[in-house]
């Protein structure tokens, strides 16, 4: 082995500690996560997203564009609106007619008409395929069938499919083969790729890079690695003035692009 070689393995070797200090700082980090914590900040809306399958499956379809509490409390506040939230008659509905339902309300969503779209395929879905029951997507089923099955709604996407999996594992007892969550990623999204980069996890801010930073530093379980991660980029780990000094990956990040409050 020549000195160039040498000097290589030692970057790399050195690249690889950095990595897996910042791993090892997001599942700690994690470890602090509430389950049973609030979704939405209103204890009814909550308590409604956990009784209702399809409401759970609803708000995570839609969540984009907007902060995620409002997001969240929307099939709460539709339900009360409708008096329902009945997939036999929802999958009824043309898009027009649940765009202007959703524009209606006092917190719409971002894109009404893509919520609208996904809302009411997602209905379809449960009410042609599942018997009416949004639970019977993941009862009895692995991670991989259950992604499979929500990347079909329109407006998901694999990001939405893998981050609503996980979310059933962490709050409604979803508990397939651990050798199964090797099929879950992390969901790419603004905060987690500011994250991934700043911290050394990940070489740029590109969705893919994200994807297969998490799976090549936690391999058995890659979206493991997404609440953390999102959960520091919205409170510490922001676009413009940081908070360095009190994030919790402060001992381990790189801190590239960032300049502590």
């Amino acid at each position: 082995m020549n000195l160039d070689d040498i000097i290589m393995n030692i970057v790399s070797n050195s690249l690889d500690i950095e990595r897996k200090a910042v791993v090892q700082a997001l599942l700690e980090y994690r470890g602090k996560q509430k389950v049973g914590g609030s979704f939405t900040g209103d204890a009814d809306a909550d308590g409604f997203l956990r009784q209702n399958p399809l409401a759970f499956l609803m708000a995570a379809s839609i969540d984009r564009g907007a902060r995620a509490e409002s997001v969240w409390k929307i099939p709460f506040t539709l339900n009360c609106r409708l008096g329902h939230l009945d997939p036999n008659i929802l999958s009824q509905y043309t898009i027009d007619q649940m765009e202007a339902i959703l524009r209606s309300l006092a917190k719409k969503p971002r894109y009404p008409r893509q919520a609208a779209q996904t809302i009411v395929h997602l209905s379809k879905l449960v009410a042609d395929e599942f018997d009416g029951n949004a639970a019977n997507i993941w009862l009895g089923r692995s991670p991989l069938e259950v992604t499979q099955t929500l990347d079909r709604i329109w407006g998901i996407g694999p990001g939405i499919a893998h981050m609503t999996v996980r979310i059933l594992k962490d709050e409604f007892g979803y508990n397939p083969p651990s050798e199964s969550w090797r099929k879950v990623d992390v969901k790419p999204d603004v905060q987690v790729r500011r994250v991934f980069y700043r911290s050394g996890i990940a070489q740029d801010k590109n969705e893919s890079t994200a994807v297969h930073a998490a799976r090549q530093l936690h391999p058995d379980f890659p979206g493991l690695l997404d609440w953390p991660a999102w959960e520091i980029g919205r409170t510490w780990c922001r676009e413009s003035n940081p908070n360095c000094n009190e994030c919790p990956l402060r001992g381990a990040c790189i801190k590239r692009e960032t300049s502590s409050t």
